[in-house]
């Protein structure tokens, strides 16, 4: 059986957006300079952050994958205290409070300081601690892109980031913590 050219050329056109979109198009969960909210579903905790910039905005796609042992996440909210963990152009240094990790990220661009406010998500994960907590390096160059995977078993736990004036953006840390099962005595 023989196809026509026009259907050859057709599909091989399709294969070539297919192949751009899934090796050199990076999908993003919004826009530039538009709002950004994901929050993984219950029991999925955040393992994966990237995020690209265009000289006075950064967009964001943050992966969710499976707590450990298929726990549930509970007792979940927005970070408390201000409505952002950060001032625009200012520092930010955030952990999620008593024993939670983060779960899903928000941020806002202002427009006037070419910056993003930000809030977390935070949620227990039922029957599970973090702990052996760390923070990583600068996960990004000022300007340049991110894409940080949390090592198998760990989960993230808070974020540092500064701004730079001059060029519009910033670097992040983030603090990264092992997630593992709590451990009860039984002995007494």
């Amino acid at each position: 059986m023989t196809f026509p050219a026009q259907y050859y050329h057709y599909c091989l056109a399709v294969f070539a957006l297919l192949a751009c979109l899934h090796y050199g198009g990076q999908a993003y969960q919004h826009d530039f300079y538009q709002d950004h909210t994901h929050v993984c579903l219950p029991g999925q905790i955040i393992t994966e952050v990237q995020s690209t910039f265009n000289g006075r905005d950064r967009k964001w796609n943050v992966t969710c994958s499976p707590a450990p042992g298929s726990a549930r996440t509970i007792d979940c909210q927005w970070n408390a205290g201000p409505l952002f963990i950060n001032e625009a152009d200012g520092e930010m240094l955030y952990q999620c409070p008593g024993q939670k990790v983060v779960t899903g990220m928000a941020s806002v661009h202002k427009g006037v300081q070419s910056d993003r406010l930000y809030k977390t998500y935070c949620c227990d994960v039922e029957g599970h601690v973090p702990h052996e907590c760390f923070y990583t390096r600068y996960i990004n160059a000022m300007q340049g892109d991110m894409d940080y995977t949390l090592p198998s078993g760990n989960s993230l736990r808070g974020l540092y980031s500064y701004h730079n004036n001059k060029r519009e953006d910033r670097q992040f840390q983030l603090n990264v913590c092992r997630l593992d099962a709590l451990e009860l005595d039984t002995s007494g």
